[in-house]
């Protein structure tokens, strides 16, 4: 009767189940739906009330139904096993139908920078960037990406890899400004990851680059 179950449930907030309730008879119609949900581990629960009104399901017809749920701030970052109870009503007889299903529990991405640190460099040598990263999740953080773009040298990246959750790491970047690039630039840095689920995030922040001129030859 219920499948297609899926959920947009974020730590500490207010989402989603959504999922398809189908009348497998031909000739019958369910009335007077009343939908529960209940998570094993208590930390998925459901919004306002813990009974959801069903609408009426015609014979052979399938129906889009979207539960609030709510999300404790101290649920656990992983799949949650929800069991659904589906009680309706054929012909004055009292039906139910029972089934578990797993959802996951994710956080929105919580990387943190700190200033990006980027020294005076001399035009043809090599100069360096540092940046710290900090996540402040409760998931480890992945694929984690930091690129430099600036008139005054190539395009540079770095990949940082993984952050545990509570963890800082530094991200260092080399990068050799053009010869003739003596002066004051514009740049921007780009930071980009992924979550444990495939979420992503990306962020650009400004930066400023001094070039100083090349040391002349002995």
């Amino acid at each position: 009767v219920i499948s297609h179950v899926t959920g947009n449930l974020d730590v500490g907030t207010e989402g989603s189940l959504e999922l398809t309730i189908s009348n497998p008879t031909s000739t019958l119609s369910m009335t007077g739906g009343i939908l529960t949900v209940t998570d094993q581990s208590g930390e998925v629960l459901m919004t306002g009330s813990d009974r959801f009104p069903v609408p009426e399901v015609q014979p052979g017809e399938a129906i889009s139904v979207s539960v609030p749920m709510t999300v404790l701030g101290n649920a656990a970052i992983r799949v949650h096993t929800l069991n659904l109870k589906l009680s309706y009503t054929v012909c004055g007889n009292e039906e139910s139908w029972e089934e578990a299903f797993t959802v996951p529990v994710t956080q929105r991405i919580r990387l943190e920078h700190g200033d990006a640190q980027l020294p005076p460099a001399i035009a043809g040598e090599l100069g360096n960037l540092t940046l710290p990263l900090m996540n402040l999740g409760k998931g480890e953080l992945r694929n984690i990406l930091v690129k430099l773009e600036t008139p005054a040298a190539n395009v540079q990246s770095v990949l940082v890899g993984s952050i545990a959750p509570g963890e800082t790491k530094q991200a260092q970047l080399t990068f050799t400004p053009f010869a003739d690039s003596s002066g004051t630039h514009s740049g921007t840095v780009m930071i980009s990851c992924e979550d444990a689920y495939g979420n992503t995030y990306e962020e650009t922040m400004e930066v400023s680059l001094n070039v100083g001129e090349p040391l002349p030859e002995l």
